[in-house]
């Protein structure tokens, strides 16, 4: 038996993706659904064959735009979860209802991005990023998102029929149709790039850094960063040593103004991540002890991250071991840490104390509001993106504006947009 074909609106593909799009890889267990999901994966492989797949490493990879409507305020929402959400005070009338609506939907279109890619016997399929399938071209094994549903293959279904109609469009007129693609794919789908005092100049209430951190920490931090280029070793280094650089970056931030009486330890425990390894234990004043500590800890935990916070939010004081001696290297160059990395840096300089500070070109052009701030789409998050624009631009830092109207407003009218990669026919 099959599923009935059904009209996919916008907000029913989104509501599927949404509650199924895992990207965990648990095989399904209905044999009946696997068949039938098995069958249109392999009809997806044959539809993207007249396009030229993209070839890195072993991988091919070919990736399009297809389309769904926005169709009526039922397919966002139901008479039946309409009241219900009145009842429950969460809306308060029709009118309440048709501005949430279109500011979910503003366009009457939505694009979505569908990637696949063709390794070994595998095929990977991705759409709009939530939704990540693995499909054995040999066995029929599939793995990733739930799809074992009548739901999921109606959406499936409607996806065959898309990319179908896609790849007609463009085979029947490779140049005009990419000529389309160019002109129509919304701003909020591409790559970008905008200088980050256009920002500074256009969207109100923004955090100035020059501003904040001052003309004057500006200017010491640029000699700074000029004076450390040359690499230089420290000859001895104790747990002691290292809990007193701590405490050198801690008091350049005045985290502990109230507190004098902590030792530079405590100062340490208070704000580090907590997973040192044991290093508060270790020996304070003894070479050999940390050398010890050093070389045999357990790498486990992170008692470098000396402000704790997240993947790109914390700041490390960092101590390797050469065979000439220490090297200390501090790092938080991500933009909502950049100005106390700054102010550390300025204070171990000014203390004589040697260290390589990772990313200090890219921090400094970010504090002086002379670096490109890469855009990134819409469903992209904004972390760990560098890779994804060309090096020659030295894009350090990544935002995603479109859930701020003030950004948006700026990014659509001054931004530098990256070309797209064009379909080509596949000979």
């Amino acid at each position: 038996m099959q599923t009935e074909k059904k009209r996919l609106y916008s907000p029913e593909i989104d509501n599927i993706v949404e509650r199924f799009g895992s990207s965990g890889f648990e095989n399904f267990t209905n044999q009946y659904q696997s068949q039938q999901v098995a069958r249109i994966l392999h009809r997806l492989f044959e539809v993207i064959q007249p396009i030229k797949p993209k070839i890195v490493s072993h991988d091919k990879i070919w990736s399009l735009w297809v389309r769904s409507e926005r169709g009526p305020r039922s397919a966002f929402m139901t008479d039946a979860e309409y009241n219900e959400m009145k009842e429950m005070g969460e809306i308060g009338s029709q009118d309440d209802l048709e501005s949430l609506w279109k500011s979910y939907y503003p366009e009457k279109m939505k694009w979505h991005e569908v990637s696949f890619v063709h390794y070994e016997n595998k095929l990977f399929l991705r759409f709009d990023t939530r939704l990540q399938v693995q499909f054995n071209l040999a066995t029929g094994d599939i793995s990733g998102a739930d799809l074992n549903g009548d739901e999921q293959i109606q959406f499936l279904s409607w996806l065959q029929t898309a990319i179908e109609d896609e790849v007609e469009r463009f085979v029947a007129d490779p140049n005009g149709y990419n000529q389309f693609i160019n002109e129509n794919l919304p701003l909020r789908k591409r790559y970008g790039k905008i200088k980050r005092m256009i920002l500074w100049e256009k969207v109100d209430d923004i955090i100035r850094f020059d501003e904040q951190f001052g003309q004057a920490n500006l200017e010491k931090f640029e000699l700074v960063v000029d004076a450390i280029k040359e690499e230089k070793l420290i000859t001895e280094m104790t747990a002691d040593d290292f809990f007193r650089y701590c405490e050198i970056c801690y008091n350049a931030n005045d985290y502990f103004k109230d507190s004098n009486g902590l030792s530079p330890g405590e100062k340490y425990r208070k704000m580090a991540d907590g997973r040192d390894e044991g290093l508060l234990e270790v020996q304070g004043d003894s070479q050999t002890a940390f050398e010890k500590w050093h070389k045999e800890r357990t790498q486990i935990g992170h008692p470098w991250e000396i402000c704790r916070g997240g993947n790109e939010t914390h700041i490390s004081l960092m101590v390797h071991r050469d065979s000439n001696g220490w090297k200390l290297y501090l790092a938080g160059s991500s933009r909502v840490r950049a100005i106390e990395t700054a102010k550390m840096a300025i204070a171990l300089f000014e203390h004589n104390v040697p260290f390589i500070l990772i990313d200090a070109e890219p921090m400094l052009r970010m504090l002086k509001g002379e670096d490109m701030v890469g855009i990134v789409p819409e469903d992209v998050v904004a972390s760990y993106c560098q890779s994804y624009f060309p090096k020659q631009d030295r894009i350090h830092d990544c935002i995603n504006p479109w859930h701020d109207e003030d950004f948006v407003t700026v990014v659509e009218k001054y931004a530098e947009w990256y070309p797209l990669e064009e379909l080509e026919l596949n000979n």
